[in-house]
């Protein structure tokens, strides 16, 4: 019996915590396209009656294990179509793991938003949407090439690459690169307590994990809980069209690919 009521307060525990990130602390998805609830102001896909925030993407029990807790329901594509290049050094995890398999369960357009493991008590279940796409996906018809839009499509070779190992084996190849004139970019970890942060990964790199076992993710340049800069970047960029790497020149880019 005590057992039962010390799990039953950790879970609620971790609810109410959860909906005070929703609800009122700085990061928070409240009114941003990721508040997928009823009562969201946003113009983007909202629930027609669930008016939980958190429950989309998290729930306390019967989650994917190792995953954050993760409630909603992961795409099976098995194979996406990745970068590719002349200077390429990484052979990418394909498909995507780590943090980047989760926003793909909504973001490849394959599964629908409001699939989930468990809500309202009920399992394996779908809470109905509005404003979706056909099937209740995520809106947007995919742009081959391009990461235009919310809906990826699975060619994600117009997107950065992700799911790849970071580690001093990569950084001295590709300056390598860049002091032979084969490419424009440089390549450097994340300055300590940057809002830039390398996440988990399983890839390798010349057979060597990343640096503590982390890589480039979605998470690594998106904060899925905090809008505030919009696109829910961690960091500013300067070409408001995200077209290339080139171009931008902003901070975000310049965190990882340091100026000449």
């Amino acid at each position: 019996m005590i057992l039962r009521r010390l799990a039953l307060s950790l879970a609620s525990a971790l609810l109410l915590a959860l909906e005070w990130q929703a609800w009122g602390l700085p990061a928070t998805i409240r009114g941003t396209p990721h508040d997928l609830s009823a009562l969201s102001s946003t113009e983007g896909p909202k629930a027609t009656t669930e008016k939980q925030i958190c429950v989309f993407c998290h729930t306390p029990h019967e989650a994917y294990g190792g995953s954050s807790l993760w409630n909603h329901r992961l795409s099976v594509v098995t194979q996406y179509t990745l970068p590719s290049g002349p200077t390429q050094l990484s052979t990418p995890t394909n498909p995507p793991d780590g943090s980047s398999k989760l926003c793909l369960s909504c973001h490849d357009g394959t599964v629908a938003i409001g699939s989930v493991l468990l809500a309202s008590q009920s399992r394996n279940t779908t809470i109905p949407m509005i404003r979706t796409g056909p099937g209740g996906i995520m809106p947007g018809s995919p742009v081959p090439g391009l990461h235009a839009g919310p809906n990826l499509g699975t060619d994600l070779s117009g997107t950065h690459l992700i799911s790849i190992a970071v580690n001093d084996l990569l950084i001295a190849d590709k300056n390598r690169q860049f002091a032979n004139n084969e490419t424009s970019l440089r390549l450097a970890y994340p300055p300590p307590g940057d809002p830039v942060k390398l996440s988990r990964t399983g890839n390798v790199y010349k057979g060597a994990p990343g640096r503590d076992g982390r890589g480039i993710q979605c998470t690594t340049c998106h904060d899925p809980h905090d809008n505030t800069i919009g696109k829910f970047l961690v960091k500013p960029v300067t070409d408001a069209g995200q077209q290339s790497v080139p171009l931008q020149g902003g901070t975000l880019c310049e965190t990882c690919h340091p100026p000449r």
